[in-house]
């Protein structure tokens, strides 16, 4: 078998045999400005966020699906549908993100899950590290500094002062002893 057994293994060992969900993602109602046909559930236990995590990957394919659809009928050019969240790597902030706090958004009357969000502190343990918004490689603005188009109608870090207060945060740690 190609690939790597090892990571397969012991992400089995970990995860456990995880259910797939008994619902057809794309059968999921998208949620509503006002949230008025979702529930809201805060969600702070390790093994709930565990317990949902195929419907975690799942949502995840079908935003990806979604937008890759929305874009395509605008008459948008769409290289590719871009790529979701991996099960690896949701598993991964599941395992190792500590403090792990959340919200699931889910409709009311299936209790399918329309949404979430997973909250930590943000930890590094490279020194060199530093915030850098106006770096055309994170995508904001373009090589000459301009906010590139597909972000003129969002919310971002375009003149880089939110980079610089994260750079001025204390640092501090050992990666040897803490997580």
């Amino acid at each position: 078998r190609q690939g790597f057994p090892d990571l397969e293994t012991s992400m089995s060992r970990r995860l456990g045999r995880s259910k797939a969900p008994p619902y057809d993602f794309s059968e999921v109602p998208a949620t509503k400005p006002d949230l008025t046909e979702s529930v809201i559930v805060r969600t702070t236990s390790r093994p709930q966020w565990f317990s949902s995590i195929g419907e975690l990957v799942q949502i995840c394919n079908e935003a990806v699906r979604r937008q890759f659809i929305r874009s395509a009928s605008a008459g948008k050019k769409v290289k590719d549908a871009g790529k979701p969240l991996s099960l690896f790597y949701i598993a991964d902030r599941l395992d190792t993100d500590d403090p792990l706090r959340g919200y699931m958004v889910r409709s009311k009357k299936e209790g399918w899950l329309q949404g979430f969000i997973i909250t930590t502190t943000f930890t590094h343990w490279q020194r060199w590290f530093k915030w850098d918004s106006l770096t055309p490689c994170a995508g904001i603005v373009d090589k000459n500094g301009d906010v590139r188009s597909a972000n003129l109608n969002r919310k971002v870090d375009g003149d880089g002062s939110i980079a610089r207060q994260l750079n001025e945060q204390f640092h501090h740690g050992d990666y040897t002893k803490e997580g």
